[in-house]
C-alpha cells in the first residue's frame, strides 16, 4: 500500500496540472470516476494526459512536453517508451 501511495504521489508531482479555465487554463475534460477506484487513469483521447480519481471526483493532468502517461507504471514517461503514443 505504501509503495502504491508513493507511485501515486510521484506521478502527480511529475505532471503539470491544467486548471478549470477560470485562470486562462485549459477547460478540464469530463471523466467519470463514480465507478472507479481511487488512482490514475489514462485519458482515452490523448496519451499525453491522464486523470486522477479521488473519492469519486476527477482531476485532469497533462504530462510535461516530450512525455506521455504510461498506464503500466502510472506516471509520465518519455513518449517513445509508451506503446501507442508518439
Amino acid at each position: 500500500m505504501r509503495a502504491a501511495c508513493i507511485l501515486l504521489l510521484c506521478g502527480v508531482a511529475w505532471a503539470q496540472f491544467i486548471g478549470d479555465g477560470s485562470e486562462g487554463g485549459t477547460t478540464t475534460p469530463a471523466y467519470d470516476c463514480d465507478s472507479k477506484k481511487d488512482g490514475l487513469y489514462p485519458d482515452p483521447d490523448d496519451c499525453h494526459c491522464f486523470f486522477e480519481c479521488s473519492n469519486g471526483r476527477s482531476l485532469f493532468f497533462r504530462c510535461p512536453n516530450g512525455t506521455a502517461f504510461s498506464e503500466q507504471i502510472h506516471k509520465c514517461e518519455f513518449e517513445d517508451k509508451v506503446p501507442g503514443c508518439g
